[in-house]
């Protein structure tokens, strides 16, 4: 494992906010194999503590939600190991329970299949792949649209067998703030790489989620 730390400050974050290019920067670091990544220098709510208004803050909604996107980046790197992961399903369970205080596991077992039923309109390789690896369904004369809907409702009788929530009520939550947690998640225009979400799916999703 190697380590690094980045220079004294970098001057890139444009008015202090950190954007998808940092966000690059230090998933690049993850990629190449760097386990403990120390950031660059930041500066504190005190008009004395920077003269370069590109130094990124640690204080503020805009900035901290810069700082969030940059961990996911660099969780994803860590993981990767030489795929692409998708971590939008993190992003939209960290802008819920961000508003609702819930807990991650919970969030996830809620998103999680509606997340799925979303990309396997679109990609439903992936997510019938998922079913014969985890579920050990069995593929024979079935399309991978058929397989992705059967690992769909696999995993929801999962959760359900192990009394994990199913939806977003079950913690109280209804869609008077899915607005809100719909523009916490959009870190960037799109979210996800496998199938990019936008704000509308986002919304969406989360309206399948109540």
């Amino acid at each position: 494992m190697r380590f690094q730390m980045a220079p004294m400050t970098r001057n890139f974050s444009l008015n202090g906010i950190p954007g998808p290019d940092v966000a690059a920067y230090y998933r690049r670091r993850a990629e190449g194999g760097v386990g403990l990544i120390i950031t660059e220098g930041t500066i504190i709510n005190h008009p004395a503590s920077a003269a370069d208004h590109n130094v990124p803050r640690f204080f503020g909604e805009d900035a901290l939600n810069g700082w969030a996107h940059i961990v996911n980046e660099v969780h994803g790197g860590l993981t990767a190991m030489g795929v692409s992961p998708d971590w939008s399903t993190h992003l939209i369970e960290h802008a819920v329970s961000a508003v609702h205080d819930i807990p991650h596991g919970g969030g996830i077992a809620i998103i999680a299949p509606h997340w799925m039923e979303h990309v396997a309109a679109i990609r439903p390789e992936k997510v019938a792949q998922f079913g014969v690896r985890v579920f050990d369904l069995d593929r024979t004369g079935k399309t991978d649209h058929q397989l992705a809907a059967e690992a769909i409702q696999s995993l929801k009788e999962f959760w359900k067998s192990i009394g994990a929530p199913t939806k977003l009520s079950d913690y109280g939550i209804d869609d008077k703030e899915i607005e809100l947690m719909t523009e916490r998640a959009m870190l960037a225009d799109q979210i996800g790489s496998y199938v990019p979400l936008t704000r509308e799916d986002v919304r969406r999703i989360l309206r399948n989620s109540l």
